[in-house]
């Protein structure tokens, strides 16, 4: 009973097997039947996988009992005589033999050719070769949605089939220059994503309505593109996210941008964002900046449009040191984590008309935020985690302690640990002018500008550096006044002069006094002209400026303030003290020959007077001290006989030449035979 167990277990296995073996080979296979038969494969296998426990039962106790039979099978046929065996074994034997060959058979017909003709087909089939495909140097987004090369100029080098527009079409992220057609109404979703080839945008329009979802995401070599003047109606989510090498949106002219998707701008290279040249977005959306490691401007002290900031919109952009906020009076709310992980080293400022009226929590987390002002006319509610820390030092003006000492702003300050705000003065310890302005001098009649002055604020464990104009306008203005302010105009009076500053919130008082003085500008040239007054001209004489025959001192300058002075042709005598005591004063020339005299002190003490021609002059008188502590006049530069004829005392006393040994005068004039005292030199 046992053979006959393992034959009929034996037929069913080869039966099945055949089945198998006879179904699974297709007559012609194909791509799609390969990939069907690829998804079959997978899927079997996870059949298998599941239902491995049963399988390996089954496994596990079929070959013991095949084995089990067949050696009593082996056993039996080696010991019983054939003749007495032959009646009753002879059948079942038989039986099992002829399965068991028929199965052989079977597997071997169907297997050979199969394994032959694989055989076969691996020797012929070449290993397949990955040609790298084109790039196009230029290529132009058309009206159809498609991309076409093109040359430079944007002129497309292919024909364009209307019945299949997609046929000389290109890949977007096979393209370096990419330029969007004039009726282009909006860019494509994806149409670059990724790629690295990408390296420009160039837009002949200057109105589109979208840039689409991810239209240029991950391209990191993009590096030009340029919204200089456009309506763009929105930028779509992630638009330009990850463009690592975009440190620039080139907004030259007023772009105007309806809408921004979120995380637009993210993880990419930009420096600034330009927003103080945008105009009509109303919110930064979430994530717009995030990660922007470059940004060191957010655009927001000058834009008067964005009236929103949305959540993480400018975290982890770790060198941005101030928000922006400091001269911002139209954003009314921020979100969560808004600048978290930001720098902040330059603080938190949020001007007198500020519409904030809170600081959602973690908008400040991470941050290295030290000091903040609040100096808007209205109590501003923080958050427990608003800040990097618990008991930051917050100051508001003085006249603010009282609303933040009570209501419902005091149980939230107090409900974050934070230190109740106190008045700027009562922190102070001293305010200084660090850095004067590049140029502290200024001409007669010129309007004064600070601009450039930079102030510092001592705080007890800090100190801020802020911009004088920034100050003085919006954030401390109430409490700060400078000596001479901005926009006076100059006079004599201020020549000379520091700038005094003042801070004074009524419990403080601190003055503080620029480094450097006031000085009144020199004119390069000047011009004498025969009314005895100075006016403006050139490098010839020609003059700069209208003379005004009922008010010649109108447009006149000081002697003073001239670096080189000419002496019209028309004059008769240079008058006294003309110059005298200019440091500013290099040369004075002559138009004419003859002069009657050199005034008294005329040039005095012009330590800086270098150049000066007596060559072939007639002059009557040269005044007393006229030139007197000339100390750099090596020189009269008389090379033709000049005529003087009388020179009053201590002329050219205290300058590093004698006249006596250096210049050729005529027998009109004499030396005395021994100097007088004052002469000496």
């Amino acid at each position: 009973m046992n053979r006959i167990t393992a034959a009929l277990y034996r037929f069913l296995v080869v039966y099945l097997s055949v089945a198998m073996v006879v179904t699974s080979i297709p007559l012609a296979p194909s791509t799609a039947y390969a990939d069907d038969a690829g998804a079959l494969a997978v899927e079997s296998e996870a059949q298998e996988t599941d239902s491995g426990s049963d399988t390996d039962a089954v496994d596990e106790s079929s070959p013991s009992d095949e084995s089990a039979s067949s050696a009593s099978s082996d056993q039996e046929n080696n010991t019983q005589d054939d003749s007495s065996s032959a009646a009753s074994d002879a059948p079942g034997t038989s039986l099992a033999q002829d399965l068991t060959s028929a199965a052989t058979d079977s597997d071997a017909a169907k297997s050979s050719p199969a394994t032959s003709e694989s055989s076969s087909d691996d020797s012929e089939v070449d290993p397949l070769v990955y040609e790298d495909p084109t790039v196009y140097e230029y290529a132009k987004l058309m009206p159809n949605g498609y991309v076409y090369p093109c040359d430079a100029g944007g002129s497309v080098t292919v024909e364009i089939d209307g019945n299949d527009p997609y046929g000389s079409s290109v890949d977007g992220k096979l393209v370096t220059n990419l330029i969007v057609d004039y009726g282009v109404d909006g860019v494509p979703g994806y149409i670059c994503e990724y790629s690295s080839n990408l390296r420009s945008v160039r837009f002949e329009n200057s109105s589109i309505s979208s840039i689409g979802l991810h239209a240029f995401s991950g391209c990191s070599n993009l590096a030009d593109i340029s919204f200089s003047g456009m309506t763009i109606g929105s930028i779509g989510t992630g638009a330009f996210s990850g463009c690592g090498s975009l440190t620039s949106l080139n907004i030259d002219d007023v772009a105007t941008i309806g809408t921004m998707g979120d995380a637009a701008f993210a993880w990419s290279g930009l420096r600034s964002t330009g927003l103080d040249k945008v105009v009509g977005l109303c919110s930064i959306s979430e994530n717009a900046y995030n990660a922007c490691s470059a940004l060191t401007d957010t655009g927001l002290g000058r834009n008067t449009s964005i009236t929103s900031i949305g959540v993480n919109a400018f975290k982890n952009c770790s060198r941005l040191a101030t928000t922006g906020l400091e001269s911002n009076t139209t954003i009314k709310t921020l979100r969560e984590g808004c600048f978290s992980g930001t720098n902040m080293s330059g603080g938190l400022t949020l001007p007198l008309y500020s519409k904030i009226e809170e600081l959602p929590s973690r908008a400040f987390y991470g941050s290295k935020l030290e000091t903040v002002y609040l100096g808007c006319g209205h109590a501003v509610l923080i958050n427990s985690t608003t800040f990097p820390k618990q008991y930051m030092t917050v100051m508001v003006p003085a006249k603010m302690v009282s609303q933040y000492e009570s209501g419902h702003p005091k149980e939230v300050w107090e409900s974050c640990n934070g230190s109740l705000p106190v008045p700027v003065g009562k922190v102070l310890q001293k305010i200084k002018i660090s850095r004067d302005p590049d140029k502290m001098a200024y001409q007669q009649g010129e309007k004064i500008s600070l601009e450039g002055m930079s102030v510092t604020f001592q705080y007890p464990h800090s100190t801020m550096d802020s911009d004088y104009e920034a100050l003085i306008k919006e954030e401390l203005g109430e409490y700060l006044t400078a000596t001479p302010c901005d926009g006076d105009v100059f006079d004599g009076s201020m020549d000379g002069e520091p700038i005094q500053l003042v801070y004074d919130d009524g419990y403080t008082r601190l003055v503080a006094y620029s480094k450097c003085n006031l000085q009144q500008a020199a004119y390069e040239y000047a011009k004498l002209m025969p009314n005895y007054y100075l006016y403006p001209c050139d490098a010839n004489g020609n003059l700069t400026v209208e003379i005004d025959e009922n008010n010649p001192r109108e447009n006149s300058v000081d002697g003073r303030m001239v670096t080189n002075l000419i002496v019209d042709y028309g004059v008769d005598e240079v008058d006294a003290q003309l110059c005298a005591d200019s440091t500013n004063l290099r040369s004075v020339r002559f138009e004419n020959t003859s002069i009657s005299k050199i005034g008294l002190h005329a040039f005095y003490n012009c330590p800086n007077l270098t150049d000066i021609s007596l060559s072939g002059m007639t002059i009557g008188t040269i005044g007393k001290e006229a030139f007197y502590g000339c100390k750099s006049l090596m020189s009269l530069n008389i090379n033709e006989v000049a005529t003087i004829g009388s020179m009053g005392d201590a002329a050219f006393a205290r300058v590093d030449w004698c006249p006596r040994g250096s210049t050729r005068l005529s027998a009109s004039h004499r030396f005395p035979t021994e100097p007088t005292k004052a002469a000496r030199l």
